[in-house]
């Protein structure tokens, strides 16, 4: 047997107890297959009954051998010795086999965790536990019961025909051969335990002989049960029923019992239910429900009945003779009395001859005979052992019509009260499975016997027995009360006991009033129940005679008629005294009536008079209430009757009204009507509350006022209130208003309408608190309580009905509080009342029924529940007014946020002990009170799921909540243990195997918990808080076993999955455990590992290593029948296996051993390619089904919504979609994972990913890319079944509904779900599942579309006669049509937006899994093998894409983002295929790359069209805001196709021109025309919605960002290429689109934007750690920079207005004031330490420069230009001359060895622009000579300084690396990397760093633009060309010095040393080399070049002014001979 399938037995039928369970409460759980199976094993022993335990036998004990296995009904065991022992003493007590008591144990100590002793030195202890041999013994004791019950419930399954059991059980039933054998195999074992004596072994111990007496009882009941059954179900034979009587003749009806003698007094309730149920099996044998209709005709004794057998019943006969003397005799004899008399009536004429000893019976002419009695031998208690049965005597006599005398002596022995007995034992069992069978065969022996004897021979004493017997009989039957109307009842019946009740009526007032109480039937079935309360309602409405004792004072006049005396009413008689009304309750004059006696002068008269008992019952009422006692006026009659107290009256009346109310609410506004009617109230207002109402309104004030009031009394008229308040609302609320039940902190001023009331009441007080704590609290019973808690629920549904009710604005100046404020507050009181002052406490209280205790905690939950699901409101009220959603807000901030432990705990416990609980009680044989205790575990983790719902939703909406203290308490929660395991009490739930719902919902919790923690700061470990080791191995294995069931239960199954998929995400270190629980489980928290191979239990069997992963895989290959039946569990078993790959890091060696399994990647690939189509409806017509629901008492309480005929359909089809997506997504997973193996090992190709995948990836990565495979799901997978008209539908039907209340707010209807989870992870029908409830709230939506029914439709629709047709009418029928309407437009929304949903998973899975594909397996997805064209398959894929993007509409968000998500889909594979090409690109094929080029601008054609759908959209203005976003990866994709023609540069330039020319003209035209186009909407729309204003949200400007940089990086690359269009086409092109004049807007806004962001991030007091800034300046003025380059553009940036954006911007005034900062400084709030940023705003400055210096180089000395450049110049001298002075470094002395900002990369970046553009107007120096003098000085000044400065660095290299300044993590590792020189020149040559020959190169070209201006300046090249006559003299800037000094001005000397210096760098760098290959930052070359020019440049300076200085007059001497000496 597998370890499975041993599981699955020994959860099911391991026990006689586990399959009674399975039987009764499995059908969630236990398939019918695998229940079939079950039973068939056990068929054998349940035929045997008691026999299936055999005894104990040589075989078997030789077979128990200490450490072997032993095989016992197919499972091995193993035990020690000290085990064996124990099981031999046990087989000994309990004379049981040997084997089966070892199994019995095996199973037992593993249920309750016993210990199983390892070693043999302390054996004798085991053998010696006398207190667990007595545990053992009573679970041996139940499992005895169990086999016998496990009968009965399956013969009373057979009969159901709804039962999904029924077929098996009438299979099996059959087997077990219940109609022939059985029976008497059972009656046999009954007669062995009547007879059965204690055996010795267990008079050992004083309790064990009590057990096994008490034992002996439950036994026999059980068999008896089942006799009883059988006999139920099928005639008994004559024989067999001989036998039975004559057994309970034996043991006189079971009280006599050998083994008696040791029970106790706490037992004689046991043995009366054994001698009850012999009595009623005794009954049921005689068959008499079909006596009356069995006719005697000779010859037919093969009918096998009792009347066909005439012997049998002369042998009955002779029993019943001796029968008689004890009570327990009568009901049998009063039985066979009727037989008797059925005999007598039939055998009057022609009797049979076979008949003719029957006929001498009945004639009283037989004897009796003791030959017929059972031998005493065995003996029975009360006979002697030698007692003769043969001197017995009759006990009743013989005689003719002898059938009277048998009912004579039973109504002697009080036959009715004895009746009452057994009726009363019937209702207060706990476990009673034939108590309707049993109700049902005493109703047929009470209408047997009433129908020959009539009431009036009965004595008067035994009338109320009788009547008592009765109205227990039907008390809460529903069917008998049906059977009572639809087959007793007669109108014409005058001799019945309801006739003759109602004649007495109101003499005798309790007797008819709770007689018919009895017979209105029970609300626990309401299709058969109504129908028995209408008819009591009809039959009190008119009553015919009325039964009074008339006083003295009465006018009457008397006659006698032919003996008879009749009187007649010579005046009005007035019955009840009112005082409310005109009219009062009277007798009319004139009425005639029979005078029954008389006495006292008081005569008894039975008035003929037609009244209503409604209207008497309510008048009585009012008069007891408002005169507190009854009448006692002298023309008023009394009720001469015991009974007539006034709460006893008070109680009867009220009660009457509750059961007619409650068993058919429909009757509610019937009975009020009928009530005004009788009343003819005339003058009463219209306003003024019913009479019924009102009159019920002032009885429970009474009651609550009075002390000495019974509690039931109250509670009955509270719970007339409950049942009136949907009908009577605005009544029963004003009652609250005068009148709170509870104490308000406001004071309650009645409103007009109320004052009636408000006198009646007399301003008493109705605080119900006091009673309950004062008087219920003290007794141990609270019915006045849970009827409160039903009025709070009833309040709670009845001010829903108000829901479209807002805040009500008061226009009285007293701001007065309005009706529906009073009903908030009211309420709100009743709320805070039980949060705070019952739900804490009620545990603690005591208990007389402890069912009460688990109903009063299930109807606080119920109220929470339904508050938290329906009082949702979208309209958020600010003010004090207190509203729906703050009375919901209220209950979830006092158990989330601010409850403690006070308030908390109850819940809390509840789901900790509530399972165990309830299971403690099954085991006790209390199904009722434990079916409670499940009912409030149930609740309880509905209402904690709820919480933690709105908890994960409000963190999803992003809102910062309070710290969760429910969390909190939930870790910190001790157990039993006192161990912090609250989650291990969540999960243990689902060992609980009575009811699936608990571990349902508590998986959910589990799964919930698990989300909540996930979002704390520091996530606690859920490890530590599941117990220990053993616990959490049996919880895990517990769960697994389930989750791997494929036959389980979809629910429970798909919540398992899910809580491991979560686990594994959340809680890594416990989700490991569920992936390998074998031996490898946690002793601790900490660590995890191998169990000692000493130390495994020897007695236990191992189940094996179980896996979620190997359970996951082993489902998948049921994927088809759970693809169809259990959508939900392939779904989420995916999801695992997709997380397990996601998380592969927590399990590395486990995935391995995973992903080599070949089934699993079978699987995936049956599911992917799986083309069956799923049953398709669409065509089927929606509609929607009110779910058929049980309803279980009190307890069920939460509405069900409505299913819809397409619900299983939708989520069968969406689950569907997930699955493949998930299969996709697993498969993702596996190959980004080996390809990252191979990244990681350096080995990373196409093919070596392609050969580390799994043989079966690899494979079904083959079929996919074989044929059009790919394609078919390309084409499927990008469509979408949105249906925007569904929705404008949906809001449009809910106007329409609207409108017949008068409100607008299409919220109040339209309430979306949280989302929280995925849509397939809970229940069907809860909020975002697929199906009907996915976006809506459908089942709030339909709760108050039905309360606006039954508002907006009058009450007269409430009831109907049951002979009047029902009409409708047109405001009903209006209300009935739109409502359907809009749910079922509701529905398909639902249904509409699940389809979206999955639908767009499964594409972006499609989309993620293809791009991996293509990215790393690219040569195998991509096959040629299926391709058809010979640009390939992925050209082919990407092209289809494209088409099918372009085609597609976008009138809706779903089209948009199903739009955004093909685009990027685009995006992605351009990268592939552009890879795909790479070898095309980088070698010199120039026809491959002449098919690339014509392949790329094929595809960017299309992208243009793209490109300019989204351009349109916005030019249309339809979405922009969406629309925006998709720009992005369009011109993404368009400019890595275009950089890639980079790579055609070795092409020929004839090569690229013809291919331009042919193919590509046009299309970089048109792209160009496009991109310009984009350029400006994209500008436009990002300055226009505010992306330049610093009040936008961060991540819309971040996308504005990013498109305007896309856009702008694209026109670079188009206008800056060798294939660009020729300057010309695309400047027409920019001015056609607005392109510069955008531009310059764009760069107006964008330098504003930074200077305002910068100026709010540094401001005092901001303390920032950085900046961020929007980069649209440096971006434009990038583009500008590329522009200013081209000359054709120069000019018209020029005209365009650049240097007025450039002169005059946001940063012009700081730069012209104090000039702005090179660099930011901020403190790091971790290291303490402050850092310098580059500032953006001097980058910018820096990018205005270059653009300045690009359009001086290009205008090539326009005048124009020069003109606004010196003008630049002159309005940026400040920042200019800053700029000297932060290269030249002025206060810091240049020998300090400390970075210097001088060298800093953004100030030589500022001053080589600056020297550039100087040198450019030096070049132009005679046309700006006039206005740019002072420039020209000013520069010379400044620029010399850095000439000696530069100088004294190139001289003193260690001083300048000392001074670097490295402002990013670049430059810092750049100034730590050295440079090795191949050879050393010199000796010794400092270390040169790869920043310090970046920053020499950087000064070296300052010095040659400075040299080089100075050389235009100082006219050198007419100094060196011309004669000396044409020097212009004064052009002297250097001093004649040949000395370099320091702070001196620069000399010949300074130009001197320069050139030294930068030969010797020339020759350094040459011997270096290329510092770094292919970078030209580091060429040598380069580098060489500027130092060259450098030197030149000073060589050219030095000479020229040597020359004028020689020139120069008045030269002293010595210098002209040094000058000379330099110039040699």
């Amino acid at each position: 047997m597998s370890a499975q399938t041993t599981y699955l037995d020994d959860k099911f039928a391991g026990t006689y107890q586990k399959l009674l369970d399975t039987i009764e409460r499995g059908v969630d759980q236990c398939s019918t297959d695998l229940l079939q199976t079950l039973l068939e094993e056990k068929c054998a022993s349940l035929s045997l009954g008691l026999k299936a335990f055999t005894g104990p036998s040589p075989q078997s004990r030789a077979k128990l051998i200490p450490g072997k296995n032993i095989t016992v009904e197919g499972k091995t065991v193993q035990f020690n010795q000290a085990n064996i022992d124990f099981i031999y003493r046990l087989s000994d007590t309990l004379d049981l086999n040997e084997l089966q008591c070892a199994l019995l144990w095996h199973t037992y100590s593993h249920e309750h965790k016993e210990r199983q002793v390892q070693t043999d030195v302390y054996a004798y202890q085991l053998c010696e536990d006398i207190h667990l041999a007595t545990r053992f013994i009573q679970y041996y004791f139940q499992d005895r019961l169990s086999i016998l019950q496990c009968v009965t419930c399956l013969m009373h399954i057979s009969e159901n025909t709804t039962h999904p059991y029924a077929p098996i059980a009438r299979s099996i039933v059959e087997i077990i051969n219940v109609g022939a054998d059985f029976p008497e195999r059972i009656l046999s074992q009954l007669k062995t335990l009547v007879r059965l004596d204690i055996p010795p072994q267990f008079l050992a111990q004083d309790t064990w002989a009590t057990m096994k007496a008490q034992q002996n009882l439950k036994e026999q009941k059980a068999l008896l049960d089942i006799l009883f059954l059988i006999h139920a179900m099928t005639p008994c034979p004559p024989k067999r029923a001989l036998s039975i009587i004559q057994e309970c003749e034996a043991n006189g009806f079971g009280l006599r019992q050998t083994s008696s003698r040791v029970l106790t007094q706490n037992d004689s309730n046991l043995l009366n239910q054994v001698s009850f149920m012999y009595e009623l099996v005794a009954i049921q044998v005689l068959g008499l429900e079909h006596l009356e209709k069995e006719s005697i005709v000779e010859g037919h004794k093969h009918q096998n009945t009792l009347l066909s057998s005439p012997e049998t019943i002369l042998h009955i006969n002779h029993v019943a003779a001796f029968l008689g003397n004890e009570a327990t005799h009568s009901t049998f004899l009063l039985a066979w009395s009727y037989v008797l008399a059925c005999l007598d009536s039939k055998l009057t004429d022609n009797v049979p001859s076979a008949y003719m000893d029957v006929k001498k019976l009945l004639d009283g002419q037989i004897e009796p005979t003791t030959a017929y009695l059972l031998p005493s031998q065995h003996s029975l208690q009360g006979m002697s052992q030698g007692q003769n049965i043969s001197q017995r005597k009759p006990i009743i006599p013989q005689t003719q019509h002898v059938f009277k005398l048998y009912a004579s002596r039973a109504i002697r022995w009080k036959v009715f009260d004895h009746l009452v007995s057994i009726l009363k034992c019937l209702v207060d069992g706990e476990n009673t499975p034939n108590e309707s069978l049993c109700r049902n065969t005493l109703r047929i022996l009470l209408n047997s016997i009433l129908s020959w004897t009539p009431l009036c021979y009965l004595p008067n004493e035994d009338y109320p027995s009788l009547v008592s017997c009765t109205q227990l009989l039907f008390e809460n039957e529903a069917d008998l009360c049906a059977r009572f109307w639809n087959d007793d009842y007669a109108c014409d019946d005058t001799g019945s006991l309801l006739a003759t009740a109602r004649k007495r009526f109101p003499l005798r007032f309790s007797d008819f009033i709770q007689l018919l109480s009895s017979l209105t039937g029970t609300g626990n079935s309401p299709e058969v129940s109504k129908k028995p309360a209408r008819h009591v309602f009809e039959y009190m409405s008119v009553l015919p005679t009325m039964t009074v004792t008339m006083r003295s004072s009465h006018k009457i006049l008397f006659h006698e008629t032919h003996g008879t005396v009749t009187a007649t009413a010579a005046q009005p008689i007035r019955i009840v005294n009112e005082n409310s009304h005109d009219t009062q309750f009277v007798i009319p004059q004139g009425t005639v009536g029979v005078v029954i006696s008389m006495s006292h002068d008081q005569p008894l008269v039975e008035w003929k008079y037609k009244y209503s008992g409604w209207h008497l019952l309510v008048s009585l009422l009012k008069s007891l209430v408002e005169k507190n006692t009854l009448s006692k006026q002298a023309d008023t009659v009394d009720f001469d009757h015991p009974s007539s107290d006034t709460f006893g009256i008070i109680h009867n009346i009220l009660e009457l009204i509750r059961k007619v109310l409650d068993y058919d609410s429909a009757l509610a506004y019937g009975l009020t009507q009928h009530v005004e009617e009788a009343f003819q109230k005339t003058t009463s207002s219209v306003n003024s509350p019913p009479i019924l109402v009102e009159t019920l309104c002032s009885t429970f004030v009474y009651c609550s006022s009075v002390s000495n009031c019974p509690t039931p009394i109250t509670t009955s008229a509270l719970q007339c209130l409950t049942l009136l308040l949907p009908f009577y609302r605005n009544d029963v609320w004003n009652f609250l208003e005068i009148y709170p039940i509870l104490p308000l902190i406001w004071s309650a001023k009645p409103t007009s309408h109320s004052t009636r009331l408000s006198s009646a009441w007399n301003n008493t007080t109705a605080q119900i608190q006091d009673t309950i704590s004062n008087v219920e609290c003290a007794n141990g019973r609270y019915p006045l309580l849970i009827a409160f808690l039903d009025f709070i629920l009833a309040l709670v549904r009845d001010i829903q009905r108000s829901w479209w009710v807002s805040k009500e604005a008061s226009q009285n100046p007293k701001k007065t509080k309005t009706s529906r404020e009073y009903q908030m507050e009211s309420l709100y009181v009743c709320l805070y009342y039980i949060t705070q002052k019952v739900f804490p406490l009620y545990a603690e209280w005591r208990y007389q029924l402890l069912s009460e205790r688990f109903l009063i905690g299930s109807k606080v939950l119920t109220i929470f529940i339904q508050v938290v699901q329906y009082f949702k409101e979208s309209d958020t009220v600010t003010d004090d007014i207190m509203t729906l959603g703050k009375l919901r807000e209220s209950i979830l901030t006092s158990f989330l946020y601010e409850g403690s432990d006070y308030q908390v705990s109850s819940l809390l416990d509840i789901i900790s002990d509530g399972a165990v609980t309830a299971e403690s009680l099954y085991r006790n044989s209390r199904p009722k009170e434990a079916c409670r205790a499940e009912k409030l575990t149930e609740l309880a983790l509905l209402f904690l799921k709820l919480l933690l719902q709105q908890r994960l939703d409000t963190l999803k909406k992003n809102i910062s909540p309070p710290e969760c203290v429910l969390e909190k308490l939930m870790l910190g929660r001790k157990t039993t243990t006192n161990m912090p395991n609250f989650f291990l009490s969540i999960t243990s739930h689902i060992h609980y195997r009575h009811n699936i719902t608990l571990p349902i919902l508590s998986t959910n919790v589990a799964s919930l918990v698990c989300r909540t923690l996930s979002t704390w700061k520091t996530v606690p470990p859920l490890i530590q808080y599941f117990g220990t080791a053993d616990q959490a191995k049996d919880t895990i294995r517990c769960y697994l076993e389930i989750a791997k069931d494929h036959y389980q239960n979809e629910r429970l199954v798909a919540s398992i999955w899910h809580m491991i998929t979560l686990l594994l995400e959340t809680q890594p270190t416990l989700g490991v455990l569920f992936l390998e629980c074998g031996d490898y489980i946690m002793p601790s928290p900490k660590s995890a590992v191998h169990l000692l191979k000493g130390r495994k239990d020897q007695g236990k069997t191992s189940l094996g290593n179980e896996s979620a992963v190997r359970s996951a895989v082993d489902l998948l290959a049921h994927w088809q029948m759970l693809s169809v039946e259990k959508p939900t569990v392939l779904s989420n078993v995916l999801r695992f296996l997709a997380t397990f790959w996601q998380t592969a890091v927590d399990h590395t060696l486990l995935l391995q051993r995973t992903r080599s399994d070949n089934a699993l990647w079978h699987a995936l690939g049956q599911i992917l390619l799986n083309k069956g189509s799923i049953e398709e409806q669409s065509v089927t017509r929606i509609e929607l089904r009110k779910a058929l629901v049980s309803v279980n008492d009190e307890l069920d309480y939460v509405h069900v919504p409505s299913t819809s005929n397409k619900n299983r359909y939708i989520r069968r089809l969406c689950c569907n979609h997930i699955s493949k997506a998930l299969a996709m997504r697993i498969m993702t997973f596996e190959i980004h994972l080996t390809a990252k193996a191979d990244y990681v090992s350096r080995n990373a190709t196409s093919s070596r990913t392609v050969d580390a995948l799994p043989a079966g990836l690899k494979n079904l990565i083959v079929k996919l890319s074989e044929g059009n495979t790919l394609s078919t799901f390309q084409q499927s997978w990008t469509e979408s079944s949105f249906d925007s008209d569904i929705t404008k539908s949906l809001y449009r039907d809910n106007t329409d509904l609207l409108q017949f209340i008068g409100t607008e707010n299409i919220s109040h209807l339209l309430t979306s779900v949280g989302h929280v989870g995925f849509g397939d992870d809970d229940a069907d029908g809860e909020g975002r599942q697929y199906g009907d409830s996915y976006l809506y709230d459908l089942r709030l939506a339909e709760a108050r579309i039905e309360s606006l029914y039954k508002v907006s439709t009058p009450n007269y629709r409430a009831y109907e006669s049951l002979d009047k047709a029902i009409t409708e009418t047109n405001l009903e029928k209006d209300i009935r049509i739109a409502s359907r309407k809009f749910l079922t437009n509701l529905c398909l929304a639902n249904h509409n937006w699940s389809l979206v949903d999955s639908e767009l998973i499964l594409l972006r899975s499609f989309k993620t899994f293809i791009e991996t594909c293509s990215c790393h397996i690219g040569h195998l997805i991509w096959s040629s093998k299926g391709s058809t064209s010979n640009n390939g398959p992925l050209f082919e894929f990407v092209d289809t894409l494209v088409e099918k993007t372009s085609s597609k509409r976008r009138d809706n968000g779903i089209a948009l983002t199903m739009h955004s998500v093909l685009i990027h889909f685009i995006r992605g594979l351009t990268e592939d295929w552009i890879d795909s090409n790479q070898s095309v690109l980088l070698k010199s094929d120039k026809e491959a790359k002449t098919v690339y080029i014509k392949n790329m601008f094929f595809l960017v054609t299309k992208l243009c069209k793209l490109l300019d759908q989204e351009n349109n959209v916005l030019k249309t203005g339809s979405d922009n805001n969406m629309a925006t976003t998709y720009h992005r990866p369009l011109l993404e994709t368009i400019l890595l196709y275009l950089r890639t023609l980079r790579g055609t540069y070795d092409v020929s330039k004839t090569f690229i021109d013809s291919v331009l020319s042919e193919d590509s003209a046009t299309p970089l035209y048109e792209l160009t025309n496009i991109v310009c186009e984009s350029f400006y909407i994209i500008a436009n729309r990002a300055m226009l919605c505010g992306a330049t204003a610093t009040n936008n949200t961060n991540q819309a400007s971040e996308e504005y960002i990013k498109d305007v940089t896309v856009v702008i990086t694209l026109l670079e690359e188009l206008v800056h290429c060798v294939y660009a269009s020729p300057p010309a086409t695309w400047l027409s092109l920019f001015s056609h689109h607005e392109t510069i004049p955008t531009l310059i807007k764009l760069l107006y806004g964008g330098i504003e934007l930074v200077v305002l962001e910068i100026e709010s991030q540094t401001k005092p007091g901001t303390n920032p750690s950085t900046i961020l800034i929007s980069p649209y300046a440096q971006n434009g003025l990038y583009l500008l920079l590329t522009l200013s380059s081209i000359p054709e553009a120069t000019e018209i940036l020029v005209q365009g207005g650049l240097f007025e954006l450039l002169c005059n911007n946001a940063l012009t005034q700081k730069l012209q004031g104090h000039g702005t900062d090179v660099f930011l400084q901020f403190e790091s709030p971790i290291e303490k330490t402050t850092y310098l940023e580059h500032n953006p705003l001097h980058n910018i400055w820096c990018l205005m420069l270059g653009v300045v210096k690009n359009i001086l180089q290009a205008s090539v000395g326009s005048d124009e230009v020069l003109r606004v450049v010196v003008g630049f110049i002159q309005i940026y001298k400040v920042q200019i001359g800053r700029a000297f002075a932060d290269a030249s470094d002025e206060e810091n002395p240049m020998l300090v060895l400390s970075p210097s900002k001088s060298l800093s990369s953004p100030v030589l970046e500022e001053i080589e622009r600056i020297s550039m553009i100087m040198f450019s107007l030096s070049k132009y120096v005679d046309q700006v000579r006039d206005h740019a003098t002072n420039i020209f000085i000013a520069y010379k000044d400044c620029s010399l300084g850095l000439i000696q400065r530069y100088l004294y660095f190139f001289t003193h290299p260690t001083h300048m690396q000392a001074q670097l300044f490295p402002i990013n993590k670049q430059e810092v590792q750049l100034s730590q990397t050295f440079s090795t020189p191949k050879t050393r020149p010199s000796g010794f040559e400092p270390k040169t760093s790869f920043l310090m020959y970046l920053t020499i190169q950087k000064t070296t070209k300052i010095l040659r633009n400075i040299l080089l201006s100075l050389n235009l300046l100082t006219k050198v090249n007419i100094v060196l060309s011309r004669p000396n006559t044409d020097w212009p003299f004064g052009n002297i800037i250097l001093s004649p010095h040949i000395h370099t000094i320091p702070g001196e001005p620069v000399s010949f000397g300074t130009i001197l040393d320069c050139m030294n210096a930068g030969l010797g760098m020339i020759k350094q760098w040459k011997a270096h080399g290329d510092l770094v290959k292919e970078d030209p930052a580091f060429s040598v070359d380069k580098a060489c070049k500027v130092m060259t020019d450098t030197v030149q440049a000073c060589m050219f300076l030095l000479i020229s002014q040597v020359m004028l200085s020689g020139k120069n007059p008045g030269l002293e001497e010595r210098l002209a001979i040094m000058l000379h000496f330099i110039l040699l």
